[in-house]
């Protein structure tokens, strides 16, 4: 192969990259955080999680 033909499919490799990277930033700016969106679903099945951990097993006597 030629200089110039690998020159050309790393350069091509590098494009498709960029393209990637841009579409994906910009995915991540529109969709909303499903995270929030979660863990409400979660406190819909199993209840807030308000209840007090007693750590008082755990304490140096």
């Amino acid at each position: 192969m030629k200089k110039g033909t690998i020159g050309k499919i790393l350069g091509f490799i590098a494009c498709v990259a960029v393209i990637c990277a841009a579409l994906y930033a910009v995915y991540r700016y529109l969709v909303p955080e499903l995270d929030d969106e979660f863990e409400d679903d979660i406190d819909d099945v199993f209840g807030p999680d308000d209840s007090d951990f007693d750590d008082t097993l755990y304490e140096d006597e």
